[in-house]
């Protein structure tokens, strides 16, 4: 394996030749998918009322860091599946109300714009919902909605 580095700002990363190997461990999501941690948090479940909690034996007994324990135990840090759903604007009883809503325009032949699906979703969070939001809600729902031009109606404009 070899190691790398740039030339300039906007030169292509090449081998240097003679470089000392280093090996680049990758710790995204390791927060939350070490099996360590589980392990951890079921033994702080387990501890008696009157024993004491110390973070930094139970993490070193389970290999895993102090600070990601104690995050994980006050759930400060959770799955990032969880944040996702926690973070959207919309529930999913609101989403499919939505949907409903935006199905029933159509029938009766009055399709909705995107800025339309943006104005309806603001309304009920009473805050603004950006145009990536519409465009991240079409395709969670593509299944259900699809896009039309209305260029036929547009031209006679």
């Amino acid at each position: 394996m070899s190691t790398y580095r740039a030339r300039s700002p906007n030169a292509r990363i090449q081998p240097t030749p003679g470089a000392p190997h280093i090996d680049v461990i990758s710790t995204r999501n390791n927060s939350t998918t070490m099996p360590g941690i589980k392990d951890a948090l079921e033994q702080i479940r387990k501890l008696k009322p009157d024993e004491k909690l110390v973070y930094t034996t139970i993490a070193k007994n389970h290999g895993v860091s102090c600070t990601t324990l104690l995050r994980a135990h006050r759930r400060v840090q959770v799955p990032q599946h969880v944040a996702n759903h926690n973070q959207r604007k919309l529930s999913d009883q609101q989403e499919a109300d939505l949907v409903r809503y935006i199905e029933e325009l159509t029938a009766r032949r009055l399709p909705p714009t995107r800025d339309m699906v943006q104005n309806f979703a603001s309304a009920v969070v009473s805050d603004r919902c950006s145009n990536s939001w519409v465009t991240r809600f079409l395709n969670r729902h593509s299944d259900q909605l699809t896009a039309q031009w209305t260029t036929g109606m547009d031209s006679n404009l």
